[in-house]
């Protein structure tokens, strides 16, 4: 199926709200016309309804990635990236802006 589940739900909810419909128009309380445009209004209000809760589920979605991305770093991660863990170094240069390199430590 090409269909999200958003969309597969929001067509199951548009067939129930027409069962009642149908059982009308089996038991002769509605002619076909007005069935018709009952289930028309169902269907564009059910349309406008799964398109609303689209947006705002992708808007919400959106808010949590761009938290996700503004998170500090793990704890251990150093500027470029790598992690310091079992006992690696992480040069005291690491992370500098000034461009400048500290001489390498001897001994």
């Amino acid at each position: 199926m090409t269909a999200g589940p958003l969309r597969r739900m929001t067509a199951a909810i548009g067939l129930i709200a027409l069962v009642p419909i149908a059982g009308m128009v089996m038991i002769d309380a509605l002619t076909p016309e007005a069935a018709a445009i009952r289930a028309a209004l169902i269907a564009v209000a059910v349309v406008a309804v799964g398109n609303g809760i689209r947006l705002v589920l992708t808007k919400l979605l959106r808010r949590v990635e761009r938290r996700e991305g503004d998170a500090p770093t793990e704890r251990g991660a150093t500027a470029n990236g790598t992690s310091a863990q079992g006992g690696d170094r992480v040069p005291a240069d690491a992370g500098s802006s000034s461009g400048r390199r500290r001489p390498p430590e001897i001994g």
